[in-house]
């Protein structure tokens, strides 16, 4: 500490900033060989199923439901994402009216894909389930007034959307609060 005080304050900043860097690469190092550690070392008997794969029954997603519930969300949130994009396009006349409805159409399908993997939860996920559905509800009265939108082709933002979207987005917030602890 004596020894540093006496060296000039440029030489001082490079040193520390190259002991932050090691500092830094060593801690790096060290998370990069402990993931790799849990990758490689077996954890016994266990099987991971992956919800997503279609070889299972709405029963055996039903025994998965945070995972199930997340994966709607993740979803959904990826079709919502799409759609507003799409829909920004289509303000800015970017793209034509045909397309923005193809768009709604697919959306809404997705959608019904998402919904059929909200049956039968576990009593303690009802409650989470339920306001998920509502949202998916709201998804579906927001891709109508957009479709409406389209159809009048006026391009214009509605706030009409924006407040279904709002209801939507607190409906999914509320399904989230709900999970069970």
């Amino acid at each position: 500490m004596l020894f540093i005080g006496h060296l000039s304050n440029n030489h001082t900043h490079k040193l520390a900033s190259k002991k932050g860097i090691v500092i830094t690469a060593a801690i790096v190092a060290g998370i990069i060989a402990a993931s790799a550690m849990i990758w490689a070392i077996p954890q016994g008997n266990t099987t991971a199923a992956n919800i997503t794969d279609d070889d299972f029954s709405s029963e055996e997603i039903a025994n998965h439901p945070a995972d199930n519930l997340s994966f709607v969300y993740t979803e959904h949130n990826f079709i919502v994402t799409e759609l507003e994009s799409n829909f920004e396009n289509w303000l800015d006349d970017v793209i034509d009216s045909e397309q923005m409805q193809d768009g709604i159409i697919d959306a809404s399908a997705r959608a019904q894909e998402l919904r059929s993997r909200l049956v039968q939860p576990p009593q303690e996920w009802q409650a989470s389930y339920s306001l998920y559905e509502q949202a998916l509800d709201k998804f579906d009265e927001y891709l109508q007034e957009m479709e409406t939108l389209v159809d009048s082709e006026e391009r214009e933002p509605s706030p009409e959307l924006e407040d279904i979207k709002a209801e939507m987005d607190s409906l999914i917030e509320q399904s989230i609060d709900s999970f069970p602890t």
